[in-house]
């Protein structure tokens, strides 16, 4: 482009800026900007997709259905740990209760997010006097990207940035987390759990519009299909008149079954042979019933949720949903952990901004709902009663002297016998344990 190009371009194109002479780079620059080219990681997948992926999961049903029943069923409640005095404990417990007070769902959108893209992306935020956490703000995964960076010790390690309108910033893993459900060997980038789903849900989508169609077309009840004996040729009629009464006579015999049928009665001469075909009915549909059953196991077995979890029996066995529900609850077991962990470190950081003391804080999710009650208390109960056993054989060797009564308490799970001078005084009423750090001893970690 020369210059009386460059400059009708300006005044008469798009451009904002007129260009008189080409920009030089030195070879630093240069230098630079391809070493910036090479650090970039790309995923197996166009980050667009999860963009795609969170539309649908508003709008599609089953995927719908399966995030809710997720959170329904995973987030069961937390239970915290809080290592420190007791006054020290019911502070802590205070201040973790306004939090979550004060960011109501907080659990939820978190769980959310990895549910639906496979990742955790959130920051921890600090107030501005520095004196306590003020948000844990959620970063949309399709907008950080991974760059590798080698660190002191000559270690590659991927860099998180956050897409800004400027450019992308780089996030400080001092208060950003990134945690993948899944991933691929050489690449940080979290595999969205509904990827495979987008190519059924297509599909769905088009089967759903020929429904559509047929429904604006004929109706839930289908369509009749009448015959009539031809009209009588009168003597004298020519061929286009007798073909325009043809015409005439079927148009409106065509209102009067549209209007009869309304009424749902239907009355015709014994010349007259009607044929009702329903829409519903799976031997005149084209196997529509089993091709939207095929779409379905698909978009299941892409989601990791089965049907009958859905709602859809299927002649399924009760024995097969308690299978399938106990596998739904140990899956959503690995995706609530790494909320967990970032509301650990969160109500951590927010307590040393606030100065007090406590050892250390912990938390786990509390047991979710029971499939089958019954089969549990029976397994509970079988539990109780070997470790009865357990502790009937230890006590039976301890009297014994195959052991002494130290090497029994390990087996127990503890570090020291409280008492063994009743060994010998309280033969049935078992044994007790300390818990203090001076007369008795901890259990062992």
């Amino acid at each position: 482009m020369n210059f009386f190009e460059r400059w009708a371009n300006y005044f008469f194109g798009t451009s904002t800026a007129m260009e008189f002479a080409a920009s030089s780079k030195n070879l630093k620059d240069f230098r630079q900007e391809t070493e910036f080219f090479v650090q970039d990681v790309n995923p197996s997948f166009p980050l667009e997709s999860i963009s795609l992926i969170k539309k649908l999961v508003i709008a599609f049903p089953d995927l719908s259905q399966a995030v809710k029943r997720s959170l329904t069923l995973g987030n069961s409640g937390i239970e915290w740990k809080i290592d420190a005095d007791e006054n020290g404990k019911k502070k802590i417990q205070t201040d973790i209760d306004t939090f979550f007070k004060k960011h109501p769902g907080i659990t939820n959108h978190l769980l959310r997010q990895i549910l639906t893209t496979g990742a955790l992306s959130a920051e921890i935020v600090p107030s501005l006097n520095l004196d306590s956490v003020a948000e844990i703000r959620l970063i949309p995964v399709e907008k950080v990207i991974f760059k590798k960076e080698i660190d002191a010790n000559n270690i590659v390690r991927f860099v998180p940035y956050e897409k800004g309108k400027f450019g992308y910033n780089r996030l400080n893993e001092e208060q950003y987390v990134y945690e993948a459900i899944e991933r691929e060997e050489d690449s940080p980038y979290a595999i969205p759990p509904f990827l495979s789903v987008v190519r059924w849900i297509n599909s769905q989508f088009k089967t759903q519009d020929n429904i559509d169609k047929t429904l604006n077309k004929w109706g839930l009840l289908g369509f009749i299909i009448a015959k009539f004996k031809r009209p009588r040729l009168l003597p004298g009629t020519d061929a286009k008149t007798y073909e325009n009464q043809q015409k005439e006579f079927l148009t409106q015999a065509k209102q009067s079954f549209e209007k009869n049928s309304q009424s749902g009665f239907l009355a015709t001469y014994d010349d007259t042979t009607v044929d009702h075909h329903t829409l519903t009915d799976a031997s005149k549909t084209g196997g529509f019933e089993a091709i939207s059953r095929y779409i379905e196991e698909q978009i299941s077995s892409g989601a990791d949720i089965d049907l009958a979890l859905l709602g859809r029996s299927y002649s399924v066995t009760e024995t097969y949903i308690k299978v399938a529900g106990k596998f739904f609850l140990l899956k959503l077991g690995n995706y609530v952990y790494p909320v967990i962990q970032l509301l650990i470190r969160a109500i951590t950081l927010d307590q040393l901004l606030k100065g007090n003391r406590f050892q250390s804080i912990d938390a786990s999710r509390k047991k979710s709902i029971s499939l089958d009650p019954l089969s549990d208390a029976q397994a509970k109960l079988t539990e109780k009663q070997v470790e009865n056993a357990d502790f009937q054989l230890v006590l039976a060797m301890v009297k014994s002297g195959a052991i002494s009564p130290e090497d029994g308490a390990k087996l127990l799970g503890r570090d020291k016998w409280f008492d063994s001078e009743k060994l010998e005084t309280q033969t049935d009423a078992g044994f007790t344990f300390s818990e203090n750090t001076d007369l008795e001893s901890k259990k062992k970690s």
